[in-house]
């Protein structure tokens, strides 16, 4: 005797029930030979059925129609929730899919524990089978399957199934629940009238009309009132001056443009137009400065070019020009003599002024500041740039100014040049001093009115090779009514 085993694993789990098919051909001659043995699982491990009242319960739904409620099912090894349906003569003889519900019941509780199917194959050699439900259903079906409560012991989806299989049922056998056709009755009496129903929704709108004939010309109206002001036209749209300029002298945004590891020793190889850069890690700039700065590079064709270069934080200026070939960096220098000759004419003119002005006003000949001069304070190079009239008297009494890098060898002496203005009534005192080059502080006192504050310091470049950055520092005790008269303060080696 050959035996057809299917082994299923089944778990209680409240999220899905559903195996579905089991992969399982039995043929409708496998009489007594058919098993499905099923184990029942909770939590990953078997459930041990000698330690529970509920019994397992298998129901069974035929492709046909036919049910099998609470089929027979051996239980293997209880320790090991391991039970076996032996599929009976009575089902292997249904032929199609079977859905199989397998729950887990008591007389207080039931659980659901899976859903699956298999497939009965006709063997060829058998007669076809009358559609069963648990019994042998014939006319009285309907009222059989009304008057047992089966929607309740089948549950999941039974009932909405077994509604349509009544509907169709009913559809296709409707001759044998349809009694003898009865004699016409009398016409009833009239009832009374209903109520007025509710409005009915709007119905669609009709088909147009035809056009009509045009009317007589009416009167003339009269004057209407001033409409009001309509809405504002559209704005001319401008055209687009994006690419108008064949050469872009600076970034979309106005900055100028960042050019890094530019190499100025092969200029007419790279694709340089005109315009204004900073430049970072140059190659080919002028010896002794940085290699980081501002460059203006005026182009008029591939003979005649220009490039001026300002190493950054530095006022120097260095040229290079192109006739057919290109120069060597220049230095581009200032005549200090006119400079300072310009200097004292016009510091002249200034006290010259001022002596007229008391004498109209007051018609006296003195003057409340003492002009003087120093000829031999001569600042050669500045070092303080970008100071405004406002910085003492809006920001702080501290004023603090980094400049560039120097070397310690540069040893000599350096110099703070500025004109103050105290519009107080008494004096003043302000500190200046320079972060590592002299530790003493320079003091000066203030008088109300116009000042010009002269001081120096003494580098000692006793450590080569150092390099360090210095912070210029002025504190004013009362900075309330201080102005810096003019634009810059001057800091830098003396002449």
């Amino acid at each position: 005797m050959i035996i057809k085993m299917t082994d299923v694993e089944t778990h209680i789990n409240p999220r899905n029930v559903d195996i579905g098919d089991i992969g399982s051909r039995f043929y409708t001659e496998d009489e007594n030979t058919a098993f499905i043995r099923i184990r029942i699982n909770y939590n990953g491990s078997p459930v041990d059925l000698t330690k529970t009242d509920m019994k397992p319960k298998l129901d069974l739904f035929m492709e046909d129609g036919s049910v099998f409620i609470d089929e027979t099912i051996d239980i293997l090894i209880p320790e090991s929730g391991l039970i076996q349906y032996d599929i009976p003569s009575n089902v292997i003889k249904h032929i199609g899919k079977v859905n199989c519900k397998l729950f887990m019941d008591s007389p207080e509780h039931s659980v659901h524990v899976a859903n699956f199917s298999f497939t009965i194959v006709d063997s060829g050699v058998e007669e076809a089978v009358a559609k069963e439900i648990n019994l042998n259903l014939v006319k009285d079906t309907v009222k059989q399957i009304m008057s047992e409560d089966l929607t309740v012991l089948l549950n999941d989806g039974f009932k909405d199934k077994l509604t349509s299989d009544l509907e169709k049922y009913l559809s296709t056998h409707n001759e044998e629940f349809k009694g003898p056709k009865g004699d016409e009755g009398p016409q009833g009496e009239q009832g009374p009238q209903g109520l007025q129903g509710e409005v009915g929704p709007q119905g669609e709108q009709g088909i147009a009309g035809e056009k009509g004939d045009v009317g007589p010309k009416g009167d003339k109206g009269d004057k209407g009132d001033k409409g009001e002001q309509g809405p504002a036209g559209i704005s001319p749209t401008l055209p687009d001056f994006t690419n108008w300029q064949k050469t872009k002298l600076t970034d979309t945004k106005g900055n100028i443009i960042l050019l890094n590891d530019f190499d100025f020793n092969t200029i007419d190889k790279s694709n340089l137009t005109t315009g204004f850069y900073y430049v970072t890690k140059g190659i080919g700039l002028p010896t002794g400065v940085t290699n980081y700065g501002y460059i203006t590079y005026k182009r008029l064709n591939d003979t005649v070019q220009r490039i001026e270069y300002s190493p950054f934080n530095s006022p120097d200026i260095y040229v290079k020009n192109k006739s057919d070939t290109w120069s060597d960096w220049k230095k581009a220098t200032l005549d200090t003599t006119i400079l300072n000759s310009y200097a004292t004419q016009q510091y002249v003119d200034n006290a010259i002024k001022q002596y007229v002005d008391n004498k109209l006003s007051s018609g006296s000949t003195n003057s409340t500041t003492t002009p003087t001069t120093s000829t031999s304070f001569q600042i050669q190079k500045n070092l303080l740039t970008n100071v405004t009239t406002n910085d003492l008297a809006v920001n702080s009494s501290l004023l603090s100014y980094k400049y560039e890098a120097l070397q310690r060898t540069d040893s000599g002496k350096y110099g703070f040049k500025g004109t103050f203005v105290n519009n107080n009534s008494n004096d003043i005192s302000m500190v200046i001093s320079v972060d590592q080059i002299d530790t003493s502080e320079k003091t000066v006192t203030l008088k109300p009115g116009t000042n010009n504050v002269e001081l120096t310091w003494t580098v000692d470049g006793a450590s080569p090779s150092i390099y360090f950055s210095n912070t210029l520092r002025v504190k004013i005790d009362n900075y309330n009514g201080i102005t810096v008269k003019s634009s810059t303060l001057q800091f830098g080696k003396l002449v």
